[in-house]
């Protein structure tokens, strides 16, 4: 398609339905523009499973320290990932705080620290 831009449809729109259209491109090329995207979106959607499944450890290990920490910063996500280390230290890990607003609390459960 290259370096070309099309404009949008312009519609009137009366009750849900359009009563008046004006294309600002052929049927044709709406068909190619349409299979342009169809291409990147899947192209994105299996670059995303690849990733996803080839490290699906790591995603695991993450959502584990996610239940168990709630937030992380980004350098205690790549230490967790890259270097395997755990956060040592969580201020919101308090016991007199485990009742206010954690999601592990209202599930009726208690933050675990897993090393």
């Amino acid at each position: 398609m290259g370096p070309v831009a099309y404009g949008s449809n312009e519609e009137e729109v009366f009750l849900g339905r359009s009563v008046a259209r004006t294309q600002n491109m052929s049927e044709e090329t709406a068909k190619k523009v349409d299979s342009e995207i169809r291409k990147i979106v899947d192209k994105g959607y299996e670059r995303a499973r690849t990733v996803l499944t080839e490290k699906i450890d790591d995603l695991h290990k993450l959502a584990k320290a996610l239940l168990t920490y709630e937030t992380l910063t980004g350098e205690e996500i790549e230490n967790l990932i890259n270097k395997n280390i755990y956060p040592s230290n969580k201020e919101d890990l308090k016991v007199e705080d485990e009742d206010k607003g954690s999601a592990l609390s209202s599930m009726g459960l208690k933050p675990k620290i897993v090393h």
